[in-house]
């Protein structure tokens, strides 16, 4: 039965099963198909399991149906068809685009079900399928009519449609035609046209069994490609990964079934085909070798049919491709059809008319697959285990070089490589595609087998061979012709095919892969081709003519004369990437300097951007061509091409293979040209690269080139100058060390620096102790030196390099202690403080032994350092620390009494005592103008240690001296609060009363103490306040609520935490969003949000309808006037916005409506409004969607016309990733459409090393 009622059927099922499944627990979550009208909405709830619908499905239509074809022995066939029809409708039903179509006009929508189930259920009673899906229409429709009359409400557009279509099938039942239809029709019977095809099949076996490939079996493609479930099915990829051969395995793995193959490399007149009925009737021709439409042949078949069409690609082009579409999609019903073709046509030309089908791609081969299929072929070829051994050797060494994999990855090539090297044990250096094929011509065509050139048969054989290029040529007009006719030297032939280099069927042949032909070819051109001929090139080319830039690569690699080369290159459209890459590389490969410098200047003037796109060939020219590159390369960089990451990359790669001395002087232009582009916003990073690749540790020039990069560090950014010191830092050069320090001291430090700068000074004081840098050659004038910041960060790591030495060390407390300039003192306290962390109970035993200070600053200084060790010493230690604390009070009172304090509060009794000294001398601190600063960081030192008991104690006893802090108006109150709470209740209100006031100290404080000391409650009393501190989000200062959703993580990941606590964050978010409140806020609690929707425990996410409701506040900073008004804030919602999607709306909406979201900012938003990292942002969120159903992707890339070109860029990335099945294919297939940005294309060649 044609599938197009049953896809009917399934359409009018999604419409109506709301009305078919009688059960009230069902049709609850089911509606029905007027509020799909009206709201758009789909029908299925998703979460409804789709056996649930099976099970009530087959209940309802065994009891209301009873249909012949269904006896009890056909239960579980009858069960399968239920199964599937639950399957196909719960897909058709989420997806309200295509239910709102089906609607009116059901017969539209018949590839969406072919494709989603439909070709399971035409499996079942196929001999009275279309009577059982006629007579189920009407018993559907029966039950609507009779809901009608009962609702004056129901969904008449529903009725009226399944109405529709049971008239539409009354009037299409396809039966097939009878012997005598066919007589009549054709002059001949159904069994004629079965023996003709039976024939052209076993014709096509032969054909398709090549000797290149065929040896080794793909069988997880086999098993994917015959999968019933998946046709249609479109076999994609270029050429030489093995289509052909894949077919030749189906067409024999398929002996038990009715099957039709077609090679239509071999159809005759091919160029003339061009509208449908020509397309039908040539390939039922060819298919039967009877004057018959494919239309018709394939009627004769009482099964469905497989039909295969090989090589379609053959017989693409723009005028023939709507017809091919829509004979393809018809064929598709009636069989079970496969076709292969090549990426690009099919991308370009079908996929969109196509969207039943399902494309598999072929892959390439693993470099693990490359060894092994490699060991295959050798058994096959009876290579020697010693030579097979040394040859796998020799390819491993070959993968571990860039871009060597794109040669071998490809069935086709290894086959070549391994069946021309493997006798000789080893693979060439420096093996190319071009190079393979000029070789395997060479040792195949161009040499006898007796090993001698140049002799009468082998010149027959090249004549021969170049006689059939020629006419391949001539008849390639409008589509590359592999199959044709050929008469020439019978002996020269036989020796051809019997060498594998061609194929003969009678008096038809082609060479053995049509990308041999395509090479021969280029060799014919290279050798006979007229001005003529480059015309008709050059418009193919413009054409994206089949086979034509397989032919261009090959045709700049010939030994052209100069003029020749010109000839071609003129005529090679330079308006394209990939035109560009071809002139290049064939440029590249002569040895005419004046020529190669004469093309690269032409591009560099006219397509500077295209030049860009090909850096990756720039980086690998031969030795003699380095130096012209790197300039071409450094030009590229003056104008200021998108693709500077590209350009600069390849200067780099081109720098360790020049002299010492260019190497230097061209690091130097490439710096100078970089530096002068200070509003180029990609230069720092740019810089930075090319920086750690030039002076890596494998570096030959590296002395040489860190000279030339320390003479530029004054004029670099911050990424650049960091690359040179943390590269000098990792070298062992002392030279380049000191002259780095010698220039770098001459400016601030980039971030992140202080560790390696400190490093090279101690290792150069080290080495150099007599000898001592200026200013640094003890620790007094290290300390003493001007400056601050993080070069005296830098001062104090040196001075606690120096004070390893107990001596110094000794020497360095005592200078502290006694009266020094302030900046001397700040750096030692640095200094000392990283001692005192690898050995505190040193430092102690020194401050102790030290004189007591008796001034300020030394006070200071003592109490200072004697703070960092409150946590560590003990006993006696911190016995003797306290008591020189309570001296030093009275000169430095502020940090006296804090520390005092600190070290006095871990026991009940020595804090009581220490307070009531404190209250004591508060009597005369109180008339000091720092009274308020020692009052705050006395209370702040204590709150440190003291527990919330002793704390209530305290507070309790001395009344009017904590009432006195309270009221000093420092926010401090709010400290005290949090710390209490765990003990005393009143002080919650107090505290609440703090979130709600606009007090932004008091909030701050007061929330660092409530989470900084959890350990103050016990795990019960904690968790109990869980909605307590949720409740605080309300908080309106940005600080204190990015802090507080921070803290309330653990929670939300935690057993405590409950569904209104998450609509409490879902609501404040949202409030967040459209008050226009900080991105940081947002962020924050979305990250929050994020945990409860992960949490393990218990289902706490966002219900559907506040997610909803967020991503519409999104959506709203998402809009153009919001961007345009802030673009900075704008740029962080949009990464949120993702976010959001990934970690929380995935898991709360159906798919169907993620990707839905997904898109729209695909499309919507340009990403490059952004900057930045937005790029990678959409890649990885994207990303996270597909990972859920790759069949996604699709989808994704059928939008690529419409996106913006930065997105682009994007979703290039996630092709890259890995994601994608096939991603070098896929990639390469983006890469080569004309809407694909120059930026972009450059990256996808360059990331995969190869070329288009």
């Amino acid at each position: 039965m044609p599938a197009i009622e049953f896809g009917i059927l399934g359409v009018a099922l999604a419409q109506i099963i709301a009305r078919i499944v009688a059960d009230s627990t069902v049709a609850d979550v089911i509606g029905d198909a007027g509020r799909i009208l009206e709201t758009g909405k789909p029908i299925l709830d998703p979460r409804l399991r789709e056996k649930s619908i099976a099970k009530h499905l087959e209940a309802q239509l065994r009891s209301q149906f009873n249909h012949p074809e269904i006896s009890e022995s056909d239960t579980q066939d009858f069960q399968g068809v239920t199964r599937d029809v639950a399957t196909l409708v719960t897909r058709l039903a989420t997806d309200k685009d295509l239910i709102l179509i089906a609607a009116r006009d059901p017969e539209s929508v018949y590839p969406y079900v072919l494709k989603h189930g439909g070709q399971k259920i035409v499996k079942f009673a196929p001999a009275h399928a279309e009577q059982f899906a006629l007579q189920l229409i009407r018993f559907i429709a029966d039950r609507l009519a009779l809901e009608a009359t009962h609702n004056s409400e129901f969904p008449r557009l529903a009725l009226s449609s399944l109405l529709r279509t049971a008239d539409y099938l009354e009037k299409n039942i396809a039966i097939n035609p009878s012997d005598d239809e066919v007589s009549q029709s054709h002059g001949f019977s159904s069994a004629d046209v079965k023996r003709g095809l039976m024939k052209q099949l076993e014709q096509s076996r032969v054909k398709l069994s090549l000797e290149t490939g065929a040896i080794i079996q793909r069988d997880d493609l086999l098993r994917k490609a015959v999968e019933p479930s998946k046709y249609p099915v479109a076999v994609v990829g270029d050429g030489g990964y093995g289509k052909s051969v894949l077919v030749g395995e189906i067409a024999k793995s398929n002996l038990d079934r009715a099957i039709v193959v077609i090679s239509i490399a071999s159809l005759d007149g091919a160029e003339q085909v061009k509208q449908l009925q020509q397309i039908d009737d040539a390939l039922g021709a060819q298919a039967t070798g009877l004057s018959i439409s494919l239309t018709d042949a394939l009627k004769v078949f009482d099964e469905r049919p497989l039909l295969i069409l090989d090589t379609l690609d053959i017989l693409l082009r723009d005028e023939t491709a709507p017809p091919l579409a829509e004979l393809l999609s018809k064929w598709s019903v009636s069989s079970d059809l496969l076709v292969t073709c090549r990426s690009r046509e099919w991308y370009d030309l079908l996929s969109a008319k196509l969207e039943i089908f399902e494309v598999q791609d072929m892959p390439s081969l693993s470099a693990e697959e490359v060894v092994s299929w490699s060991r295959k072929y050798m058994s096959h070829d009876s290579v020697s285990n010693v030579l097979a051994d040394q040859f796998i050797e020799s390819i491993n060494e070959s993968l571990q070089k860039p871009g060597s994999l794109r040669v071998l990855e490809v069935p086709l090539r290894l086959a070549m490589a391994t069946r021309l090297y493997a006798h000789n044990g080893r693979l060439p250096e420096g093996l190319t595609a071009t190079k393979l094929y000029k070789e395997y011509w060479l040792a195949r065509v161009s040499t006898g087998r007796d090993g001698r050139r140049n002799t009468r048969s082998v010149r027959a054989a090249e004549e021969v061979a170049l006689g059939i290029a020629e006419c391949v040529w001539k008849q390639s007009t409008e589509r590359f012709v592999e199959d044709l006719r050929y008469s020439g030297d019978f002996e020269a032939v036989n020796a051809l095919v019997s060498d594998g280099i061609i194929a003969r069927t009678g008096y038809r042949m082609h060479f053995f892969h049509q990308t041999f032909s395509e090479f021969a070819v280029a060799r014919y051109l290279a050798a006979s081709g007229e001005e003529s001929d480059f015309r008709r090139f050059q418009d193919g080319l413009e054409s994206q003519l089949s086979g034509y830039w397989g032919i261009a690569s090959h045709l700049v690699h010939e030994e052209l004369t100069s003029q020749r080369f010109q000839t071609v290159a003129e005529h090679i459209p330079t308006t394209m990437v990939e035109g560009v890459r071809v002139v290049l590389s064939g440029a590249f490969a002569r040895f005419e300097p004046e020529i190669v410098q004469g093309v690269v200047s032409q591009l560099l003037d006219e397509k500077p951007d295209y030049v860009s796109a090909a850096s990756d060939i720039l980086a690998n020219v031969p030795a003699e061509y380095v130096l012209m590159a790197s300039q071409a390369l450094c030009s590229l960089m003056k104008l200021g091409v998108k693709d500077l990451t590209a350009v600069v990359r390849a200067v780099a790669l081109l720098i360790p293979r020049m002299s010492t001395e260019n190497a230097a002087r061209t690091t130097d232009q490439v710096l100078s040209t970089l530096i002068s582009r200070p509003d180029d916003i990609r230069v720092p990073s740019e810089l930075r690269r090319f920086l750690n690749a030039i002076l890596s540790a494998e570096s030959i020039h590296f002395e040489q080139l860190s000279r030339i990069a320390v003479e530029h560090y004054h004029d670099l950014s911050v990424p650049g100058r960091l690359a040179i010191i943390e590269a000098v830092c990792a070298t062992e050069h002392l030279e380049v060390k000191s002259a780095l320090i010698s220039t770098a001291i001459r400016r601030d430090l980039p971030e992140g620096s202080v560790d390696a700068v400190a490093s090279i000074i101690c290792a150069e004081i080290d080495c150099s102790a007599k000898t001592r840098r200026e200013g640094w050659s003890s620790w007094e004038e290290i300390a003493s030196a001007e400056g601050n910041g993080r070069w005296g960060a830098v001062r104090a790591r040196v001075i606690a390099h120096m004070a390893k030495d107990p001596g110094v060390r000794s020497e360095i407390v005592i200078a502290a202690l006694s009266d020094v300039r302030a900046v001397a003192r700040n750096v030692l306290l640095n200094a000392l403080r990283l001692t005192s962390i690898s050995s505190p109970n040193d430092i102690a035993i020194d401050i102790i032994n030290a004189p007591t200070p008796q001034e300020a600053h030394g006070a200071v200084f003592f109490s200072r350092l004697a703070f960092n060790l409150e946590g560590v010493v003990t006993g006696s230690t911190r016995a003797a620390i306290i008591a020189k604390l309570r001296l030093v009070t009275k000169f430095a009172p502020r940090d006296g009494w804090a520390t005092y304090l600190a070290f006095s509060g871990r026991d009940s009794k020595s804090l009581a005592e220490a307070l009531r000294e404190f209250v004591e001398a508060s009597i005369n601190l109180k008339r000091a103008k720092s009274w308020s600063s020692v009052l705050r960081s006395s209370v702040s030192a204590l709150l440190r240690v003291v527990t919330s008991e002793d704390l209530k104690e305290q507070v309790a006893d001395n009344p009017e001296f904590w009432k006195e802090f309270m009221m000093l108006g420092t926010g401090q109150e709010a400290s005290i609060h949090g710390a209490l709470i765990p003990v005393d209740t009143s002080a919650r209100a107090a505290f609440d009363e703090l979130v709600d006031s606009d007090w932004q100290v008091a909030q701050r404080n007061g929330l660092r103490e409530l989470f900084e000391n959890k350990s103050r409650w016990n795990a019960s009393e904690w968790n109990g306040t869980t909605s307590w501190r949720v409740a605080m989000i309300r908080v309106r200062n940005a600080g204190a609520l990015i802090a507080l959703a921070d803290n309330l993580r653990p929670d939300a990941k935690g057993k405590f935490w409950s569904e209104a606590d998450t609509a409490v964050v879902a609501n404040r978010l949202i409030e967040a969003l459209a008050g226009e409140e900080d991105p940081q806020v947002s962020g924050a609690l979305i990250a929050l949000l994020g945990d409860a929707t992960h949490n393990g425990a218990r289902n706490v996410a966002p219900s559907a309808s506040l997610t909803e409701l967020i991503i519409a506040a999104l959506w709203n900073c998402l809009e153009p006037s919001e961007i345009q008004k802030n673009t900075g804030r704008a740029g962080a919602l949009y990464g949120q916005c993702f976010d959001f999607i990934t970690e929380i709306a995935m898991k709360v909406l159906p798919y169907p409506r993620t990707t839905e979201i997904c898109t729209d900012l695909m499309l919507k938003v340009d990403i490059d409004s952004f900057g930045g990292s937005a790029r990678s942002v959409l890649s990885s969120s994207l990303g996270s969607v597909l990972r859920v159903d790759k069949s996604w992707w699709r989808e994704l890339e059928s939008n690529w016309p419409i996106m913006p070109d930065a997105n682009r860029g994007a979703v290039a990335d996630l092709a890259l990733s890995g994601l994608v099945d096939e991603r070098a294919q896929v990639a390469i297939r983006l890469a080569r459409r004309t809407d694909c940005p120059p930026n972009v294309a450059s990256d996808i060649l360059r990331r995969l090393g190869g070329t288009l």
